[in-house]
C-alpha cells in the first residue's frame, strides 16, 4: 500500500512539473531588474543651499517677478538673506546679510526694491538685493530700551515709496505702534501714526492702498488681542471698527487679504495668531463700520485633529483658498472653500 501511494506521489509531482513548464520563459538581458543612480545634492553651497543642515527658513517672500527672498541660519555660512530665481530649486545668499532678519518686504511691481528688517533697523536694496544700506533712524526708538521691530510692509503710489513697520516693547506696561516712513520726505522722518497703548506684531497696507489708503494692524494690550484699520490720516478705529479678541496676547502675528480685497467693499480678510502657548488660530474678519465693532470668527483650523486652537506662524489666501502654518509644528492645515472646512495637506 505504501509502495503504491508513493508511486501515486510522484507521479503527481512528475505531471505538475511537466505542466508548469509551458508557463516559464528564459529571463532575457531586457528584463533583468535594472538599477539607475540618483545624485544626491551636495549639501550647502554645492548643492545650492537645497540640503542646508541645521537651517530655519523663515519670512519666505516673493518679488512680482516670480523671485523668492527668504532668511535662513545654515551651519555652512554666516550669511542670513537668500534668494531663489528658479520657484525655489536652488538658493543662493544674496546682499553678503548676516544679520538677524525679522521680516522682509519687496515693493509690489518693482521686483528691485527689497527691504529687510532687524528687531531695530531697516535696511533697502535697489538693486535686487545685491546690496543694501540701512535707513539712518531707526522707527520708534527700535534697538533700545526693549523696544523691537515686529514687521515691515511696504507700497508705493507711482511716485514715491512708503514703509509701515510695526513695533513691541518688551517691558510691562510699555507699548511699542505703528511708524510711516515717506521717502519723498526727510530721510529717515518716521511718523508715529499713534495708534495707543498696543503692542504691534504685524502691520500691512492694503492691498488696494492707493486707492482706498488703508492700513491694517494686529495689535495687543498685553491682555487681549485687537485687529484695527486707519484710512488716510485719520485715527485708528475711527471709520472702520477694531476687533477684540479677549484672553490671547500674542507672540507673532499675520494677516492675508482675498483677491481683489478693497477695503470699503470686499471687507473681509483673514487674521493669523502665534500665541506662544497654543491658544491661537485663525480669524475670519468682517469689517463694519465704526462705532460698531467689527465681527472676527475662530475658523477652528485644527477642528479636524481634535484641537480647539493652534498657533499660527503663516497665513496664505489666493481665491476660496486659504493655507495656515503651524507655528513651531511641521504641518499646514488647507481650507478650499475660504475658511469653512480645513483639512490637513498632504507632505
Amino acid at each position: 500500500m505504501k509502495n503504491t501511494v508513493r508511486r501515486l506521489l510522484t507521479l503527481f509531482l512528475l505531471t505538475l512539473s511537466v505542466w508548469l513548464v509551458p508557463f516559464h520563459r528564459a529571463v532575457s538581458a531586457a528584463d533583468a531588474l535594472q538599477w539607475t543612480p540618483v545624485n544626491i545634492p551636495a549639501e550647502g553651497i554645492a548643492g545650492k543651499w537645497t540640503l542646508a543642515n541645521g537651517s530655519d527658513i523663515r519670512n519666505l517672500t516673493a518679488a512680482p517677478d516670480g523671485t523668492l527672498y527668504c532668511s535662513a541660519n545654515p551651519a555652512g555660512t554666516t550669511f542670513t538673506l537668500f534668494k531663489s530665481t528658479d520657484n525655489g530649486r536652488g538658493w543662493i545668499a544674496t546682499g553678503k546679510v548676516t544679520d538677524a532678519i525679522v521680516d522682509i518686504a519687496v515693493l509690489p511691481r518693482d521686483s528691485t526694491t527689497i527691504y529687510y528688517a532687524t528687531a531695530a533697523r531697516i535696511f533697502k536694496s535697489i538693486d535686487a538685493g545685491n546690496t543694501f544700506t540701512p535707513v539712518p533712524v531707526s522707527p520708534g526708538g527700535a534697538g533700545s530700551g526693549n523696544v523691537c521691530i515686529t514687521s515691515i510692509d511696504v507700497v508705493s503710489n507711482g511716485t514715491t515709496n512708503t514703509v509701515a513697520v510695526s513695533t513691541v516693547d518688551n517691558d510691562a506696561a510699555q507699548y511699542g505702534g505703528v511708524y510711516l516712513l515717506d521717502e519723498s520726505q526727510f530721510v529717515g522722518a518716521w511718523t508715529n501714526t499713534n495708534i495707543g497703548n498696543y503692542d504691534v506684531y504685524r502691520v500691512a497696507f492694503s492691498p488696494d492702498y492707493p486707492d482706498d489708503r488703508q492700513i491694517i494692524a494686529l495689535a495687543s494690550n498685553e491682555i487681549d488681542t485687537f485687529i484695527t484699520n486707519r484710512l488716510n490720516n485719520g485715527r485708528w478705529g475711527g471709520f472702520i471698527g477694531s476687533v477684540r479678541i479677549p484672553g490671547i496676547v500674542p507672540a507673532a502675528g499675520s494677516l492675508a487679504f482675498p483677491d481683489k480685497y478693497v477695503g470699503l467693499n470686499n471687507n473681509t480678510f483673514f487674521a493669523g495668531i502665534d500665541s506662544g502657548v497654543n491658544k491661537g488660530g485663525v480669524y475670519k474678519i468682517t469689517a463694519d463700520f465704526s462705532p460698531a465693532p467689527s465681527a472676527a470668527k475662530d475658523l477652528k483650523i485644527g477642528a479636524v485633529d481634535n484641537l480647539n486652537a493652534v498657533d499660527v506662524s503663516g497665513l496664505i489666501c489666493s481665491g476660496n483658498m486659504l493655507i495656515a502654518g503651524c507655528a513651531r509644528k511641521p504641518i499646514i492645515y488647507l481650507s478650499n472653500d475660504g475658511g469653512t472646512s480645513w483639512t490637513q495637506s498632504a507632505r
